[in-house]
């Protein structure tokens, strides 16, 4: 898929970056898994990422994921 979003030349918008959960169970991976989609879309792309907020802080996790990798 990140081939084709690069080969767009229109912006794209990526998601379900971490699968809905069930390609990441730790926060190494989730980071891995923002890092990956960071690396191999486009620079004008962005990302949607759902979230279940209620044992974590996941607004601010993944606000700090997008800053790092983006």
């Amino acid at each position: 898929m990140c081939e084709q979003i690069r080969a767009t030349k229109k912006p794209c918008l990526a998601f379900r970056l971490p699968a809905a959960g069930r390609a990441c169970w730790s926060r190494q991976s989730i980071g891995a898994a923002f890092q990956f989609a960071y690396q191999n879309i486009k620079p004008g792309d962005a990302a949607i990422v759902g979230m279940f907020p209620i044992l974590t802080d996941e607004v601010r996790e993944n606000a700090n994921l997008a800053r790092k990798y983006a």
